[in-house]
This record gives C-alpha cells, structure tokens and sequence, in this order.
C-alpha cells in the first residue's frame, strides 16, 4: 500500500510537470502567432512609395526580415511538432497513469475484502480461544474441588495460581501421607521394641551364664596368655641373636672375600705385565747367526707366555667365582633379614591380637558384673514393657483409624483416576482444537497484511501459552494419579505389616 501511494504521487508529480511544460509551449506558440502580425504592421508602416531615392536599402531590408520570417516559421513548426508529440506522450502518460491508477484500486478492494475476512477469522479465532480458557478454567475449578474433596484436612488458599496452588497442594498431600506412613512405622518399631525386649531378656540369661563360665576360665586363659607371651619373648630374642650372628658372620665373610678379591686383581695385573714385558722381548729380542740359541729362547718365551695366560685364565675364574659367591651372600643375608622381620611382625601381630583378646575378656567381665551388681534393671524393665504395652495400644487404635482413613482415600483415589480420565480425554479433544486453529492461522499467513500478521501473531502466541497450559495440566494430572497410586500401595502395605 505504501508502495503504491508513492508511486502515484510520483505520477502525480509527472503529471504536473508535463502540463507546465504544455503550458510554456502554448504560451510560447501563442507569442510566435502573434510576431508576425506585428511584423507585417511594421513592414507596411515602413514602406515608402516607389521611386523614392532610397529603394535599393528598402529592398534589402525587406529581403532581410523575409528570411528572418523564414526561419521563424521553420522554428514554428519545429515547436508546434515538438508540442504535438508532448501531447501525444501526455496522453500516453495519462492512459498509462489511469490504467495503473486502476490497477491498485482493484488490488487496494481485493486486499481489503482480504483483509476484512481475516479480521472476521481472527475473531472466530478469539471467540475459540476465549472458550477454551473458560473450559479451562472449569477444569482447573474441577481439579481443585476434587483434590479438596479427596483430602479435606489440607487447606490452601485459593487466591493463588493454578499452577502455585497445585505445588503448594501436592506439598501438602505429601507431607500429610507421610505422616500416614510415619505412624505405621511407629506400630513396627513398637512391634520391635517387643522382640528387643525379649531378645534383651534371653541375651541377659545367656549372660549370667557366661559370666560365671568366664571368671572360672578368667584365670586359665590370663596364665596361657602370660605363658603365649613369655614363649613368643623368648622366641624373639632368639630370632634377634641369629640375625646379629648372621649379620656379624656376613660382614667377615664379605671383608675377607674383598680382601682376596683385591689380592687376585693385584696379581692378575702383575701377570698382565709380566705377559705383555714377555711379548714386547719376543718382538725385540736380537736375531743371534745361532739359530739354535734363537729358537731357545723363543721356547722359553713361549713356554712363560702360555704360563701366564693359563694364571690369567685361572686368576678370572677366581675372580668370577668369588664375585657369585659374594653375590649368594647378600642373597642369603637379604632373605634372612626378611624372614627375620617377617617373624618379628608376625610375633607383633600374635602379641597384639592376644592383648586385644585379653582386654576384651576383661572388659566383658567387668559388664557381666555391672549387670550383675545392678539389681535394678528388672524392675525398670518391667516398668518399660508396662509402658511400651500402654503406647502399643494406643497406637494401634491409630493404626486402625488410620486404615480406615485409606480404604476412604483408595476409594476416592478411584474415583480421582476416573476424573483425571475425562480431565484427560477433553485435553486431548482441546489438543485437536489447537492443531486445527494452527492449521488455519498457517494457511492463512500466505495473504495476511502486516496489522493482520501483528494480530495473529499475538494470537498464536497466547495460542502456545494456553497449549504449554494445557500440557503441564496434562502432566500434572498424570503425575498426581502415580503419586496417589503409590501412596494407597505404601499405605496398603503398612496395614498388612
């Protein structure tokens, strides 16, 4: 619309300018009409008669306003041909401009009949809306009549929200069905109070049995631990005295094999020497003219080399077989010493648990006399299972208050699941309604002005409103009948304990 309001005041605009433009030439064509009246009235005004002395400058100057007549008319004729073709694009710019002009007004009737029928949709629009919140709000009034009915000792004020007021309710709810619970709980813990009693009971004559079976065995079992420790002391000491025997015997053996070690090592490297001092004579010794002298000495040469090669053999064998035997040493201390401290923890640990044994008899006899020095404890007993006895009855009485009040509550709670049921299927059918309206308002979006686009939107906006309402509803509903059918499970389950 705005589009098109614009461009017919340009037209508009055009229009304008074209007719000033028409004027001017008009105006301009009208003076060209009349200059050449004038013209001629001057001519003839100025025209002397013949045979006057000046004729030939009169000629000329006749000649010279012909031409100048010529060239006005050819500029006439050019502005009256400019003027016919003005009027001519004037008339096509005017057919062109109605026809436009005629074009908008029939798409203007055809957007507002458009429009007028989506304005009347959109009222159809907000007549379902506004029954739908009144269903609604019949069932969020039905939903609390209901809940109310169901349990009338839970009162919540009514000036809330919906949504607040079933919080704050099923807050309510649970908290009052966990007193149901708790009740039924304390009718257990009585009822174990009672085996306790009993259990006490037994236990106290097993307990005098065992207190004077413990003092007989009290002094028995103090010498066996006392002889267990002295046992145990010794076999430590005797550990202690091997493992320093041990540790003094290794520390001779390692220094005297370090020592022999050392001896080897000294001789090997004099051998070493003496073999090399016998190579380099080899390679120096003179060549005498005797050769028997020569070969002498090179048998006596050789004879010393293999000599010192064999101590040298024999020497590294040493040396490697005192190097194991040094090693199987440590291993032999290290595995000693681990055994030793193994002996020692295992003795720490039988000491201990013997101690512990110890002061735990000792302990338990000195409660087996508490209890039997205390001649008081059956008296108070009696007068405890006394009053246990009174609060038993009493809650028990309760207790069958209390499973009244459930079997009222399981009943109601069937009729609630029929309710929340219909509840249930008019959501669903509102559900339909809802994806329906969308349905139309999505068709409809294709041809909808803008104020009709605004409007719809709003209205698909308080659309998805009352559908997230609808849900958490839905949710609520559905939340609300596993939390009673829980309750009525737990509750039927504290009534058969």
């Amino acid at each position: 619309m705005m589009n098109l309001s614009k461009r017919v005041e340009e037209l508009e605009e055009e229009l304008g300018i074209v007719k000033q433009k028409n004027m001017i030439l008009l105006e301009e064509n009208k003076l060209v009409h009349e200059k050449p009246v004038k013209v001629g009235v001057n001519l003839g005004e100025r025209q002397e008669p013949a045979g006057a002395p000046n004729g030939d400058v009169q000629q000329e100057s006749l000649a010279c306003t012909k031409v100048a007549l010529v060239e006005h008319e050819r500029l006439l004729g050019e502005k009256q041909s400019e003027i016919v073709r003005l009027t001519a694009e004037l008339g096509n710019k005017e057919t062109e401009t109605k026809a436009r002009v005629d074009e908008k007004e029939s798409e203007i009737q055809t957007l507002t009949s458009s429009l007028n029928t989506q304005i009347g949709e959109i009222e159809k629009l907000r007549e379902e809306i506004q029954a739908f919140k009144n269903k609604n709000d019949q069932c969020q009034s039905l939903d609390k009549s209901v809940l109310m009915r169901i349990f009338p000792d839970i009162s919540v004020t009514e000036s809330l929200e919906h949504d607040i007021w079933l919080k704050s309710f099923e807050v309510e709810a649970v908290n009052y069905i966990k007193g149901l619970k708790e009740t039924s709980e304390s009718v257990r813990k009585l009822e174990k109070a009672e085996m306790m009693k009993k259990e006490l009971e037994i236990r106290l004559n097993e307990l005098e049995k065992k207190l004077s079976e413990a003092q007989i065995s009290k002094s028995e079992t103090v010498e066996d631990l006392h002889k267990q420790i002295d046992i145990l002391t010794a076999q430590l000491k005797d550990s202690t005295l091997k493992y320093t025997e041990l540790q003094t015997n290794s520390e001779e053996t390692k220094t005297k094999l370090e020592d022999r070690l050392k001896e080897l090592k000294s001789a090997f490297s004099e051998t070493k020497t003496l073999c090399m001092s016998l190579k380099e004579k080899l390679e120096n010794a003179p060549i005498n003219n005797s050769t028997e002298e020569y070969e002498k000495q090179v048998d006596t040469l050789m004879v010393q080399l293999k000599e010192s090669n064999e101590t040298v053999a024999k020497l590294e064998t040493q040396v490697k077989k005192y190097q194991n035997l040094l090693k199987v040493t440590d291993d032999k201390l290290q595995v000693l010493q681990r055994s030793v401290e193994d002996e020692e923890l295992k003795w720490r640990r039988e000491q201990q648990t013997l101690q512990k044994s110890l002061m735990e008899a000792q302990q338990e006899l000195e409660e087996l006399r508490k209890n039997q020095v205390d001649q008081t404890f059956a008296q108070s007993l009696e007068a405890v299972n006394s009053q246990t006895e009174k609060e038993y009855k009493l809650l028990r009485l309760q207790v069958e208050e209390d499973e009244k009040k459930v079997r009222d509550l399981s009943q109601t709670i069937v009729k609630l699941n029929g309710i929340i049921k219909t509840g249930q299927d008019a959501l669903s059918q509102e559900q339909e309604l809802v994806c329906k309206l969308k349905q139309q308002l999505a068709e409809k979006n294709s041809t909808e002005s803008p104020s009709a686009a605004q409007e719809v939107e709003e209205l698909k906006k308080k659309l998805a409103q009352k559908e997230k309402e609808v849900e958490q509803g839905q949710l609520y509903n559905n939340a609300l009948s596993q939390k009673l059918a829980s309750a009525v499970s737990s509750n039927d389950v504290g009534t058969s304990v």
